[in-house]
């Protein structure tokens, strides 16, 4: 979409960017421009009131920042204490048995016609 469709097609002309001639339309004008891979983009100049600029999305942005404001700070984490004495052997150990089942190669096939 633009504002003048006639000076976008004279601006590009000047600078040797295809474009195809400008179509009448019963909601504005309408020309392709031809892109450098070959591909056509269609650009317009609208008949129809353009909509206003819309604000909400900045009111958004202004209301999940004063919430997160008013928000409590996360806890902080626990540091990792001592560990008893058979947790650690327990996690090397599934860790293990984790580790030498993947690595266990997969059962052979079975022959064909058996």
């Amino acid at each position: 979409m633009c504002a003048d469709v006639n000076a976008l097609v004279a601006s590009l002309a000047a600078r040797g960017v295809p474009c195809a001639p400008v179509s009448d339309q019963r909601w504005g004008l309408l020309t392709e421009v031809t892109l450098p891979s070959g591909a056509k983009l269609g650009v317009y100049e609208p008949r129809h009131a353009r909509p206003a600029a819309a604000e909400a999305p900045r009111a958004a942005r202004t209301v999940r920042k004063e919430k997160a404001a008013k928000r409590k700070p996360p806890a902080a984490k626990k540091k990792a204490g001592k560990k008893k004495a058979g947790e650690e052997a327990a996690v090397a150990s599934s860790t293990a048995s984790c580790l030498s089942a993947r690595a266990a190669p997969p059962p052979p096939a079975p022959a064909p016609g058996k």
